[in-house]
């Protein structure tokens, strides 16, 4: 449905964000350690899991979205009812 590849290009769109943010971060990690800066690099690598857990729960919200999403369908109901004769 539109609803599941509206959802399945968001999902993909904050996976890709993210592992750009966390790309850019780990080099700029590397670096930090590379120069013995230990205080910014326990904060790189706070900013790394702090975009994971986002990326995440973001995707976890997107997944229930397409579970919760309602599908209108037509629907017809009758009812018949039914009166017996008695005998004779």
């Amino acid at each position: 449905s539109s609803n599941d590849d509206r959802i399945d290009f968001q999902v993909k769109t904050l996976k890709r964000r993210a592992a750009r943010q966390v790309a850019r971060l780990q080099e700029v990690l590397r670096q930090h350690r590379e120069h013995e800066r230990k205080g910014l690099a326990s904060a790189t690598e706070r900013r790394i899991r702090d975009i994971e857990v986002g990326r995440d729960t973001e995707v976890e919200q997107r997944e229930l979205k397409r579970e919760f999403t309602s599908h209108p369908e037509e629907m017809c109901a009758g009812v018949i009812r039914v009166i017996a004769e008695g005998n004779g």
